[in-house]
């Protein structure tokens, strides 16, 4: 069928065609013209089928606007698929790339921490004697004493086994510098 549209009201997205001078008004909404190419104005001629639902209301469905070439309505929707389809894909693409952040973060500080730590503590425990695989890179300064002066926990390590005076095992436990280098 064919009609004008007499009403529209573009906030809500719906309006009325009328087909001939006396006949009733078809109700339209903008759903059923998602391929007209361009929003609706008063005026325009409109192709469209007629519904008729279990009430016994008639309303337009597959509707297209005359003048506007089916094929620019046609191309005109699959460019708004399209651009929805790139936003999803954006989205999609920056969701895993979080998601590959986060792995790699949690692979950083959970597996390749426990892999170093137990690296560290078998060369630590096949060293012979423990003066020996710390003497090699480190001396007793005079002064240091504190965990604020050193600059790793390995270098804690040999001062609290082998310089005299340390402050550095508040809890007794044997760990020095446990807050700030060997958690």
């Amino acid at each position: 069928m064919r009609g004008k549209l007499e009403q529209w009201n573009d906030e809500k997205g719906f309006g009325f065609i009328k087909t001939g001078q006396n006949s009733e008004k078809i109700f339209v909404h903008i759903s059923a013209l998602k391929r007209a190419g361009r929003r609706p104005v008063i005026g325009d001629s409109i192709s469209f089928d007629i519904f008729t639902d279990n009430k016994g209301k008639k309303r337009a469905t597959n509707c297209y606007i005359q003048g506007v070439r089916r094929t620019e309505a046609e191309n005109s929707y699959r460019n708004y698929r399209n651009n929805d389809q790139k936003k999803n894909s954006l989205i999609g693409t920056a969701s895993l790339a979080l998601f590959l952040f986060i792995g790699y973060g949690l692979y950083q500080n959970v597996f390749k921490e426990n892999f170093y730590a137990e690296t560290n503590l078998q060369q630590v425990t096949a060293a012979p004697n423990k003066r020996q695989a710390y003497k090699a890179s480190y001396s007793c300064q005079a002064g240091k004493e504190y965990c604020s002066q050193m600059h790793s926990c390995e270098e804690a390590k040999y001062y609290i086994t082998h310089c005299p005076n340390t402050k550095m095992d508040g809890d007794g436990d044997g760990i020095p510098c446990e807050k700030q280098w060997c958690q």
